[in-house]
C-alpha cells in the first residue's frame, strides 16, 4: 500500500510540476511579446493541487521511516533469537550431556515426500 501511494504521489507531483512549468513559461513568453498578465489560473490550480499531494508525500515518508525502524527492531530480535538458540543447541550437543544424542535427529535420515 505504501509503495503504491508513493508512486502515485510522485506521478502527480511530476504532472503538476510540468503543468506549473508550462504556465510559468507561457507567462514569460507572453510578457516577452509585450502582453501583460501573469501565469494565471494554470499556476494557481497547479499550486492548489500540489499542496495536498506534498502533504500526502510527507505522511508516507514518515510512515516509511517508522516501517524501517520497526524492521530494524525485528531484525535485531531475530538475530538475538538465533544467537540464543544456537547457544542452546551447542550446549545440548556437548559430549557427556545426557540429552545430546536424543535431542538431535540422525544425520542420515532422509525426508519423506
Amino acid at each position: 500500500m505504501l509503495k503504491w501511494g508513493m508512486a502515485v504521489c510522485y506521478g502527480l507531483m511530476l504532472i503538476l510540476g510540468v503543468m506549473a512549468a508550462v504556465a510559468i513559461a507561457s507567462a514569460f513568453a507572453g510578457s516577452a511579446r509585450g502582453l501583460s498578465g501573469g501565469p494565471g489560473a494554470g499556476l494557481v490550480a497547479a499550486g492548489c493541487l500540489i499542496i495536498p499531494v506534498g502533504i500526502a508525500m510527507l505522511v508516507m515518508a514518515i510512515m516509511t521511516i517508522i516501517l524501517i525502524y520497526r524492521m530494524g527492531q525485528a531484525f535485531v530480535s531475530r538475530s538475538l533469537a538465533i544467537e540464543i538458540w544456537s547457544r542452546a543447541a551447542a550446549a545440548v550437543a556437548q559430549p557427556g550431556n545426557s540429552a545430546g544424542p536424543a535431542a538431535s535427529p540422525p544425520q542420515n535420515m532422509r525426508p519423506r515426500f
